[in-house]
């Protein structure tokens, strides 16, 4: 019987989560949460805080 899963692709699965088990998509929902509760939730700005989320998550500086 043969093994589909490379071991290859063990690890790029690993890595899409952080230490805490995070998964890179749960990050960016938290901190764009975050976002928007820092201002209260006021204005149409959910695409902004998503876009902002990422940048922080993957490491790129805050605008």
């Amino acid at each position: 019987m043969s093994n589909n899963i490379s071991s290859n692709s063990v690890s790029k699965t690993k890595s899409n989560f952080n230490k805490e088990g995070l998964s890179r998509h749960d990050m960016i929902e938290a901190k764009a949460y975050s976002l928007a509760s820092d201002r209260d939730f006021n204005g149409d700005n959910h695409l902004d805080d998503w876009l902002e989320a990422e940048k922080e998550v993957d490491g790129q500086p805050p605008k």
